[in-house]
């Protein structure tokens, strides 16, 4: 149980903790979990199906959702109901072969899936924060704190998924018997 004995405030604080912060490799600041849970839930709550994993690349800045596809339009659903996150600048989502969490992973599917004129969207005008570095200081002067969004649809193209070429990757036996007969190049 928690008792709070006494709650301080100040009408006009100063801000010196925040900069712009570059995320830690653990996906946490300061050894603080970040917000996945709620993440996932909010997922679940907007109706998202099939949703594997919700979480961040960076914070604030990269999200990334991985999902089992079930119908056309599927990926952008999920994409839109990620999109409200604090600062986020990226919702990336994923299909299930891709490891949500290995930021090399996320970027091959951008590479390999995501046709830049067709499946990325812009959001324009999304609330964000007093704190975002981006927003230019004279819209924060007039209390304008908005900043677009843009969902990254890095799956396999539902309309013809079981046609998209099948990924190319050793098996982890054949990685081994590489590695170890070539030790002196990698």
């Amino acid at each position: 149980m928690i008792r709070i004995k006494a709650l301080y405030h100040r009408n006009d604080p100063i801000i010196s903790g925040e900069p712009p912060m570059k995320s830690s490799k653990h996906g946490t600041h300061f050894a603080l979990p970040i917000s996945e849970p709620n993440f996932n839930e909010r997922l679940r709550r907007a109706g998202i199906e099939d949703v594997l994993y919700a979480g961040h690349l960076s914070v604030p800045g990269v999200s990334v959702v991985q999902i089992r596809q079930r119908y056309p339009g599927h990926a952008m659903k999920a994409g839109l109901a990620a999109s409200g996150d604090y600062m986020g600048r990226f919702v990336v989502v994923v299909d299930e072969d891709i490891n949500p969490r290995d930021p090399e992973d996320v970027l091959w599917a951008m590479g390999t899936r995501c046709d830049p004129e067709t499946t990325i969207a812009m959001l324009p005008a999304l609330p964000s924060s007093a704190l975002d570095p981006r927003i230019p200081p004279d819209r924060k002067a007039r209390r304008d704190f908005t900043s677009s969004r843009a969902i990254i649809n890095a799956c396999k193209p539902y309309e013809w998924i079981k046609d998209f070429p099948p990924t190319n990757i050793a098996s982890p036996e054949l990685r081994k018997r590489v590695l170890d007969k070539w030790k002196e190049l990698f």
